[in-house]
């Protein structure tokens, strides 16, 4: 690891830029066709602006191994040309983010791409702004229609709940207070998206994080544990209070429906209902052929059978099961159960695994609810992770290195 400041060169703000506008067109153009385009555009202006030099890491070994899968599961698949489009979707983000590796891996930490993703997230939200007016979020009450229009409203909020909780980090962590301001537009863009579960990575990220941070810490008395019940209540009172504006009415309709569907009391909205039994359609089909599936991105084929819908499990546990099996879960949550059995060593001494741990966790609870083994936002996030293991290999040699 340097010990000398990096200075960064023209050539690293340009490759930083490029980088925030791969990071961004993820989200403005998810739904169009301008993404692929564009990815392919900046992927290209990187790989001519660095050094690129491919090095077989386990990062790598464990996004191709994932792919590979995706492509053989073509040889007993419903629909072969589904699992060879994941597969292709796969390599390319493959290419892609190990071009990003090559790169990054040769700055001092991982602050740098933290920072795109921060003020990558908190842009988008400016963009909604700008797209649906100031005045959609300021005037929210009940029965309010949620986002349409600018992509998905779940990826939308979950983005900007993502990006406050990097935001608390740096705040907690380094006392940045200068962007805490612009958290305020992002949780108004989280209560017009409706997203449960960016209410979720909102309110337990934030625990998580806080509670990590002051356990690396803990000495032995009950102040660090107090501190922690402390700002949980305050959190929870916050969310209470929120919930009886009109701001989070569209929000906490949707919850109460969540809640009615685990507790079997209550009217249940259609939404839930759809999404329960999408899942219920994945894990039958996961029964009849749990070991290696259907084939990747066929249990579209299950839903259209069923529900006369083309559309994903909404479940990203569901539709591994039903499209790879128990091979095709071991094979992509292996990634994630990796990279957190790692941070776990440093935790004690690196403030920064605190984030990454929240974030991992973040992603293997949400995952319930949301498809995201495809995305290239997911495999952006995978890199940091991989990142960070890489950083701490060389800057704690005194750990015993994971082998």
């Amino acid at each position: 690891m340097p010990n000398q400041p990096y200075i960064a060169t023209n050539a690293d703000k340009f490759v930083w830029l490029i980088t925030f506008i791969s990071f961004v067109s993820n989200f403005l153009f998810e739904a169009g066709d301008m993404g692929s385009p564009i990815a392919l555009i900046c992927t290209l202006l990187i790989l001519v602006s660095i050094n690129f030099k491919f090095e077989v890491q386990i990062f790598h070994l464990m996004i191709l191994q994932f792919t590979l899968f995706c492509y053989a599961t073509a040889f007993w698949a419903m629909g072969y040309a589904y699992a060879i489009d994941k597969g292709n979707q796969l390599f390319f983000i493959f290419i892609q983010i190990s071009i990003l590796y090559s790169y990054y891996k040769t700055l001092p930490t991982i602050d740098k791409l933290l920072e795109i993703a921060m003020y990558g997230g908190y842009f988008v939200v400016f963009v909604a702004f700008v797209f649906f007016g100031s005045g959609r979020f300021i005037n929210m009450g009940e029965g309010s229609a949620r986002l349409g229009g600018f992509g998905n409203a779940n990826t939308l909020g979950m983005m900007a709940a993502t990006t406050i909780v990097i935001n608390l980090y740096y705040f907690m962590d380094k006392k940045h207070r200068k962007l805490l301001l612009l958290a305020i537009p992002a949780i108004m863009v989280i209560a017009a998206s409706q997203s449960r579960k960016a209410i979720f990575i909102l309110v337990v990220g934030t625990l998580i994080l806080y509670f990590l941070k002051n356990i690396r810490g803990r000495k032995d008395n009950l102040l660090p544990v107090m501190k922690f019940f402390f700002f949980l209540a305050l959190v929870i009172g916050l969310f209470v209070f929120l919930s009886k504006t009109g701001m989070f009415s569209g929000a906490m309709h949707r919850i109460d429906g969540l809640i009615a569907s685990i507790t079997n009391e209550g009217n249940v909205d259609s939404s839930t209902s759809k999404r329960e039994f999408m899942r219920e359609i994945g894990w039958i089909q996961f029964s009849r052929t749990p070991l290696l599936g259907i084939g990747m991105g066929c249990a579209r084929i299950l839903a259209m059978k069923a529900m006369d819908l083309d559309c994903y499990l909404h479940c990203n546990y569901a539709e591994l099961a039903a499209d790879g099996g128990i091979v095709g879960l071991v094979s992509y949550y292996i990634i994630f159960i990796y990279a957190f059995i790692k941070e776990m060593k440093y935790f004690k001494v690196d403030t920064m695994s605190s984030l990454i741990i929240t974030l991992i966790i973040i992603r293997l609870t949400t995952d319930w609810g949301a498809v995201s083994y495809y995305k290239k936002t997911t495999y952006f996030y995978v890199m940091i992770y991989y990142l960070h293991i890489l950083y701490c290999q060389q800057k704690y040699k005194f750990i015993k290195k994971p082998r």
